[in-house]
Parts: C-alpha cells; structure tokens; sequence
C-alpha cells in the first residue's frame, strides 16, 4: 500500500488482490453477489487527471463504467472510459469497494 509520499510506489496487483479480499469480507450478500457478476480480471487501464495520464487498476465492470483502485487516492472509484478508453475526470470519492459497489449499480458516475 501507499507510504509517505517520499515513498509512494504503484500498488502491485499482489497488494491490490490482498486489498480486494479483505474488502470484500466487508461487503454485505448483495454486495459480494453484484461483484461476483461484475468481477473482470484487473487490468491497468489509462487514467489521465490534470492532463497527465497514468496507469490505474480495474477491477469490475458494467458497459464503460469501471471500478478501479486508484492508489495515489488510496481508495476505490467509479468512472466510464472514453470512446478511445481512457478515463479522464475521475472523481476522488474515496469509497471502500463497497461503496464503489453501490455506486456503479445505482448509475454513479
């Protein structure tokens, strides 16, 4: 995970997958039904923020709207890629995946 910023370094998808299991125990029966349907393979997807463009994990998906882990938040989020699949805008609403679950199934972002 995320240290003092003199420290930071991407998250690994070894961290990510640890992260994503013990989020999950979090989640309620709807929950972890929804993200069993939704569930893709993480894949690092372009994100671009502030006109810079990085890397960010995906972890579930609906038509263009994704959950990914944004590790310089150190949170979850909701966004929909662009036609060329880049997502730009992102928010920084911080959520646990649970709440990033709750967001994409009521059409967040």
């Amino acid at each position: 995970m995320n240290k003092s910023p003199k420290e930071w370094s991407p998250i690994t998808r070894r961290e990510l997958d640890a992260l994503v299991a013990t989020q999950l125990t979090e989640c309620n029966v709807d929950a972890l039904t929804l993200f069993e349907k939704i569930r893709i393979e993480p894949k690092k997807v372009p994100s671009e923020r502030k006109h810079v463009t990085d890397e960010i994990y995906a972890i579930a998906q609906i038509g263009n709207k994704v959950i990914y882990y944004d590790d310089t938040d150190d949170a979850f989020e909701v966004g929909a890629a662009d036609e060329d699949g880049v997502l730009r805008n992102c928010g920084s609403g911080q959520f646990t995946l649970g709440q990033a679950l709750i967001q994409i199934q009521s059409g967040g972002r």
